[in-house]
């Protein structure tokens, strides 16, 4: 026979389906997806375009291949990206701070009391607190904003680490295919000097050549194998550092050019112009601009009143009490004194503002610089170039 009351079993029984409810939505709660965390970054990282190559170790590798294999397999573009999933992860973080929350609370307690005539009591209670934000000195507001302009600084860092680990694989892929070249005319030029010491030396014998004439020639022999064998180490090299920075086994891959070249390069204000607006290390420095002035914000938002509303519903209390379901409490907070904490999240968020890269920021100046270079101009390629150089 149930020592409860006919009026705290129904109670009871609510309580165990509640509890029951509670426990299996935080299970559910608690697993997380991995895989479609990663894919959240993966997406701005291929840009709703995954790459998916693969390289089969006799197949060509072009100039466009080896930049996917990059984008798809580098470590750190995958590293920059957990910082973007990690911003996005704040602004969620931020936004919850709107809305209420609901907790499960349970107590029991045990109390014994008298030595000649002792009596035993316990209590029991289960209740389900809430509390809602009302006011919290837009706070809360600002620093949505905040998490929103780090979203942006952090995806602009992917992008400009992109483009750093592109131009990387590029300049090696291209240097990777000067040296075979560079080791292709001087293999053929090294046969066609040892031929020319070869007769002179049958002319020598003769005595129609000159021993000078056969030692000029085989010094020259001699010079033309050591840059061969340079030319050698620089493609071993070369192809070494291209294995590494795409992260796949393409060392005797045979690599072709499919990068079509521009007839012209445009003026140098325009690539000035497109050097300030769409560099985005720019755009990731103004976003934290943007983002420590928010934080300003937060920071004073501390000066503020605070109100909030906590509602309690019991569930289940023994002894049962009628009549308790419900409390309610709106909380009131005026920061009176806090031993100057605020001032100093103030005073520490306005340093953070002031050190954050406002332009004209130093990397601002530095691509200005970059472009104005006469050797960055002399080295942007064009049609005409590229032939003049293959000639």
């Amino acid at each position: 026979m149930s020592n409860l009351s006919w009026v705290e079993q129904p109670v009871a029984k609510v309580a165990r389906c509640v509890g029951g409810w509670a426990i299996v939505l935080l299970l559910c709660s608690c697993a997380v997806d991995q895989k479609s965390e990663i894919a959240t970054y993966r997406k701005v990282i291929d840009q709703n375009q995954p790459a998916g190559v693969q390289i089969a170790p006799d197949q060509v590798l072009t100039l466009t291949d080896a930049l996917k294999l990059a984008v798809q397999n580098e470590e750190q573009l995958s590293l920059q990206g957990e910082n973007y999933l990690q911003a996005l992860i704040s602004k969620d973080k931020a936004f919850a701070a709107f809305l209420p929350t609901v907790s499960l609370s349970a107590g029991w307690s045990y109390a014994s009391q008298g030595a000649v005539s002792p009596r035993h009591s316990q209590n029991f209670d289960s209740s389900v607190p809430g509390q809602w934000n009302l006011f919290n000195g837009f706070r809360d507001y600002y620093s949505v904003k905040a998490a929103k302009e780090s979203i942006e600084q952090q995806r602009q860092l992917i992008f400009d680490a992109e483009q750093t680990v592109l131009l990387d694989v590029a300049q090696t892929y291209y240097q990777v295919l000067t040296s075979e070249q560079s080791v292709d005319v001087l293999a053929n030029s090294l046969v066609a000097q040892e031929e020319n010491v070869r007769y002179l030396k049958e002319e020598q014998s003769v005595g129609t050549a000159r021993p000078l004439d056969v030692a000029q020639a085989e010094a020259q022999a001699s010079q033309t194998r050591v840059s061969l064998m340079q030319s050698q180490a620089d493609v071993q090299t070369g192809r070494a550092m291209l294995v590494f920075l795409v992260d796949a086994p393409i060392h005797d891959n045979p690599l072709r050019d499919d990068f079509s070249v521009p007839a012209s390069v445009s003026e140098l204000w325009a690539w000035t112009e497109q050097g300030e607006s769409l560099r985005q290390d720019l755009q990731a420095d103004q976003a934290a601009v943007r983002s420590a002035r928010d934080s300003v914000e937060v920071a004073w938002g501390e000066y503020y009143p605070t109100l909030t509303f906590n509602p309690t519903y019991d569930i289940y209390n023994r002894p049962f009490q009628a009549g308790t379901f419900w409390e309610s409490l709106l909380s009131f907070n005026v920061p009176v004194y806090t031993g100057g904490l605020i001032e100093a999240d103030v005073r520490q968020a306005w340093s953070q503002y002031r050190v954050a890269p406002s332009p004209p920021s130093s990397s601002n100046v530095r691509s200005i610089r970059t472009l104005r270079s006469p050797t960055s101009i002399c080295n942007l390629p064009t049609k005409s170039s590229r032939n003049w150089k293959r000639r």
